[in-house]
């Protein structure tokens, strides 16, 4: 734990390696609800659960998750995250900066590409703002020095994509984003809500519209 001392925050550390150590840092095991949305099966947790990151409180820990690889990329985001290595380099640390010239931006072949990490953990895009790993090229994007905020996998989590037929949509639960689901409660936002955008950038506004329907219809009748 010692290389991402400063990402994670130490009232977690425990929590993190016990349910990591259980799940194999992968989704459950139990079965899963889904409901059907057009061509695409919805994990119906994504509809029930509240949620909203809280920086603060997590300090970007699902950019600095142990276990070697880093977020997915898809194949149509491959020329631009080379474009982004080249355009933040100024923003790396020296550690960061030293991997991404030695190995590159990416790994794995087509298909199952993910970012490089640092050390086995921290995306090497990471940069440490205060103790909170952000990532530099939603750090340019914010300041309009580049015109693509991030990965989708990224601007998802904790929702992935399960290719398919049909494809799947599910929550990925983790302890990491405990503090999301605490504030997601006090605040009542849902997570179709608050990952409503990212969303949006695969399935449109108008499939995006329907799930948030979905989960408002669901509050209702609690």
């Amino acid at each position: 734990m010692k290389r991402i001392e400063g990402f994670i925050n130490p009232s977690l550390c425990s929590d993190v390696l016990a349910r990591l150590l259980f799940e194999g840092v992968f989704a459950y095991t139990f079965v899963m609800a889904y409901k059907e949305f057009g061509d695409v099966s919805l994990d119906t947790r994504v509809l029930s659960t509240s949620f909203a990151c809280d920086l603060p409180a997590c300090r970007g820990a699902c950019c600095t998750i142990p276990g070697g690889r880093g977020a997915p990329i898809r194949e149509d985001e491959v020329a631009i995250m080379h474009e982004a290595a080249r355009v933040v380099r100024p923003l790396l640390s020296p550690r960061h900066l030293e991997i991404l010239e030695a190995q590159g931006p990416l790994e794995g072949p087509a298909g199952d590409r993910t970012t490089i990490c640092v050390d086995g953990a921290a995306c090497v895009f990471v940069v440490d703002d205060a103790g909170i790993a952000v990532c530099s090229i939603e750090r340019l994007y914010h300041q309009g020095r580049f015109g693509w905020r991030k990965p989708v996998s990224c601007h998802l989590y904790p929702i992935r994509i399960d290719q398919g037929s049909p494809e799947r949509v599910r929550y990925e639960e983790s302890p990491i984003c405990r503090p999301a689901r605490d504030r997601g409660e006090r605040e009542g936002i849902q997570m179709a809500d608050f990952l409503s955008e990212a969303l949006e950038r695969v399935y449109g506004t108008q499939w995006t519209a329907s799930a948030r329907n979905a989960a408002a219809e669901g509050l209702k009748r609690i």
